[in-house]
């Protein structure tokens, strides 16, 4: 899979999951993130080599985040959804809007950013030296072959 928002804004992370069904119950269990071939390597070997586990899955998951420094003009109107980007070869599209460094960690329309700005000038914030930042995230998913597994 290949997401291709690219800038000197984008990050990127990949991790893995291995998954097995259990051989008794039916129900699927699977590890937590992993970040390395290796991890990916000894959690299959390990699944493999147990008897009550069957159906082995490896699922790829990557994550590019978009961080956008923009002003106040720049969020949608009173009362306007915020538009999603397109996706570019990710499974799922996210955008909302943040302060850096203060305030909540996601706002999903303009009017939660106007109504955050007026609340913490309430509360004596100074609210003009808030950087707005619009945040873009796409993530994606697919299930791999050991032989996929990458750095």
């Amino acid at each position: 899979m290949t997401i291709t928002w690219q800038g000197p804004t984008a990050t990127a992370t990949l991790h893995w999951r291995v998954s097995y069904r259990d051989h008794d119950a039916g129900t699927r269990h699977h590890t937590g993130r992993l970040h390395t071939p290796e991890a990916v390597y000894f959690w299959h070997g390990y699944y493999l080599a147990k008897p009550w586990a069957r159906d082995l899955e490896i699922t790829e998951r990557v994550r590019v985040e978009h961080i956008i420094p923009i002003s106040l003009a720049d969020i949608p109107g009173p009362g306007e959804p915020t538009p999603l980007p397109a996706l570019t070869g990710g499974d799922a599209v996210r955008r909302f809007f943040r302060f850096d460094g203060r305030g909540p960690a996601a706002m999903g329309t303009g009017d939660d950013v106007r109504r955050t700005l007026r609340r913490m000038a309430e509360h004596g914030t100074r609210t003009d030296r808030l950087q707005l930042l619009d945040v873009r995230l796409e993530t994606g998913r697919r299930n791999i072959t050991l032989n996929e597994v990458s750095a």
